[in-house]
């Protein structure tokens, strides 16, 4: 059984996109933003870089990490993705005040319209293009901030029993 054992930090305030201007052009880094006013969906910015682990489909392959491609299946798919994903998450005790942190670590990514394709079975109307269908890296932290109080953390899991 692999449990994720959360620690939280909190940071000074910095500007979320000040951080995104000295790390943006990383690969494999990944901000969440939902913008607009600071309201309940929109309070949150989320920020990561250097995946543990990436996952990728193209051309009918499954690329995960420097491991040899296999044939794509949805279920070998969502396989890897649930093996990279602890059984249990052990929450930690963070600044005094705190709030629930949305994120502190696991996969971001997205699905391209060629994986929908696929797993509907629809015959694609245009040339396959250079995007994969699918593109995922597995974070062990993520830089939060919460726009509603002006506060910022540094938050990751760390896996155990594996």
């Amino acid at each position: 059984m692999v449990t994720a054992r959360v620690w939280v930090k909190e940071l000074t305030w910095r500007e979320p996109e000040a951080v995104f201007a000295a790390w943006g052009e990383a690969p494999w880094c990944a901000f969440l933003d939902s913008g607009g006013p600071v309201e309940g969906r929109s309070r949150w910015q989320i920020f990561c870089r250097t995946p543990c682990q990436i996952l990728v489909v193209q051309g009918g392959q499954i690329f995960q990490n420097a491991e040899p491609p296999v044939p794509f299946t949805a279920n070998a798919l969502f396989a890897r993705l649930r093996q990279a994903m602890p059984s249990a998450v052990i929450r930690a005790d963070g600044p005094e005040g705190m709030p629930e942190l949305p994120f502190s670590g696991g996969w971001i990514g997205f699905a391209g319209y060629g994986l929908g394709q696929q797993l509907e079975h629809i015959a694609p109307r245009h040339s396959a293009q250079d995007e994969p269908d699918w593109a995922s890296g597995f974070y062990d932290h993520a830089f939060v901030w919460d726009r509603l109080s002006k506060r910022a953390f540094i938050t990751g899991v760390v896996l155990e029993g594996k």
